[in-house]
């Protein structure tokens, strides 16, 4: 039998009781990862509804060691990890923060080196503070690993147009416009 979100929800709506103790909810999330078999979402969701279920339930100590296990879990995955660590190298981008956000997708590439949109960024950042062959080589690997990464094509645009290598620059130019439309065109037939 696997135990889904909605059951759990109904047992307890139903048989309500709070729970008080994180023994019973770990044997929860043990139940759930045998029954469900590396079903994470279905764990991080389970825990995410306990946590509101019970939380207010348990002892100040117990509290502590509730939020390490929920941090347990939802920092556990390295994908998620890279991804979060990625998060916060954009944001410093968006600050122009260009170092800060190399160092933090260094450390998102440790955990998690097959995301294209990482060694974009990267790449994009090597460029603003002068470093060019590390920044063309991210974005040459970004393409590589996503070929449909029109940011990519139009970094390298950008930057061969600088230093007035035109024809490399309207050959990615084109690329990143053909990309664009036929992105444009699949939204289009979706709707």
């Amino acid at each position: 039998m696997i135990l889904s979100l909605k059951s759990l929800k109904s047992h307890f709506f139903f048989n309500f009781r709070p729970v008080r103790e994180l023994s019973r909810i770990s044997f929860l999330i043990t139940k759930v990862d045998k029954e469900a078999k590396h079903n994470e979402n279905r764990k991080k969701n389970l825990f995410i509804f306990l946590t509101f279920l019970s939380f207010s339930t348990l002892k100040a100590q117990d509290k502590e060691e509730f939020i390490s296990k929920l941090e347990e879990i939802n920092g556990a995955d390295d994908k998620v990890k890279s991804q979060q660590l990625y998060n916060k190298g954009v944001a410093k981008m968006e600050g122009k923060e260009y170092s800060q956000a190399i160092e933090l997708f260094n450390k998102s590439l440790k955990l998690n080196a097959d995301f294209a949109e990482v060694y974009l960024n990267r790449g994009v950042s090597y460029l603003k503070v002068g470093q060019k062959e590390k920044g063309m080589a991210d974005l040459v690997e970004a393409i590589f690993q996503n070929p449909k990464l029109d940011k990519a094509y139009f970094s390298m645009a950008k930057e061969f147009e600088k230093n007035n290598e035109l024809d490399k620059s309207i050959e990615n130019y084109t690329k990143s416009i053909d990309l664009i439309k036929k992105s444009t065109f699949i939204i289009i037939e979706e709707v």
